[in-house]
C-alpha cells in the first residue's frame, strides 16, 4: 500500500528523504534542502541580505511588528537564521514581533527536523525550541510562539494556494523557494 493511501485526513504525507552526508534530498523531486557545503551562509545570502533584514529590523520600533511570508519551510532553516538575526539586532525592542509565515506541502518529520538542522550548533537553542513545538503532520494552520510571544511561526501544511486563502496576511518580506 502506498503511503498517501495509509493516510487517513487530516494527516498528511511527510518529506520522503535520501540522506547524503548527512544532508537531507528530497527522493520525491530529487532537491536538495539547503547548499551542501554551507546552508546557513546560502540562505543569509539568498534571503536574509537579499531583503536588507538587519537594517529593516533596526528600525521596527518597540511595540511593532515585522511580518516574513515563506512559501517553502523545508528545513526550518530559513525561519532559524531570521530568529537568529531578529533576536540579535532587537534585544532591546522587548515588544516587538517577528511574525514567520510559512507554508508546506511535504513536511519533514521532527526526526529529520532534528537532524537537518543539527549542523549548525549556533542555531542550537533555537533549534530545539522548534523541535519542541514541532506541530504533528496535520494538515492545516500551526501556531508556535516563542519568546514569550516576540516569535510566533504560522506553519501551513498543505498545498500553498490553499494555504494562501485561508491565512490573508501582508508580508513586509518574502522568500520564495527556489524550486
Amino acid at each position: 500500500m502506498a503511503m498517501s493511501e495509509a493516510l487517513k485526513p487530516p494527516a498528511t504525507e511527510p518529506a520522503e528523504l535520501i540522506w547524503h552526508d548527512g544532508i537531507p534530498e528530497s527522493s520525491r523531486f530529487g532537491d536538495v534542502y539547503f547548499n551542501r557545503d554551507d546552508g546557513l551562509s546560502e540562505t543569509r545570502y539568498v534571503f536574509i541580505e537579499p531583503n536588507k533584514l538587519r537594517e529593516r529590523f533596526e528600525s521596527v520600533p518597540n511595540y511593532g511588528h515585522f511580518v516574513v511570508g515563506e512559501t517553502a519551510f523545508g528545513s526550518g532553516l530559513s525561519f532559524l537564521a531570521t530568529w537568529a538575526e531578529w533576536d540579535t539586532l532587537t534585544a532591546n525592542h522587548a515588544h516587538s514581533v517577528l511574525h514567520f509565515v510559512s507554508f508546506e506541502r511535504y513536511p519533514l518529520t521532527q526526526d529529520a527536523l532534528k537532524r537537518a538542522l543539527s549542523r549548525w550548533p549556533e542555531l542550537g537553542p533555537f533549534t530545539e525550541q522548534l523541535v519542541d513545538q514541532y506541530p504533528p503532520l496535520m494538515k492545516g494552520v500551526h501556531r508556535l510562539v516563542f519568546n514569550g510571544g516576540r516569535v510566533r511561526l504560522t506553519l501551513f501544511f498543505g498545498e500553498l494556494k490553499d494555504g494562501l486563502n485561508q491565512l490573508p496576511f501582508c508580508a513586509d518580506a518574502w522568500f520564495l523557494d527556489g524550486f
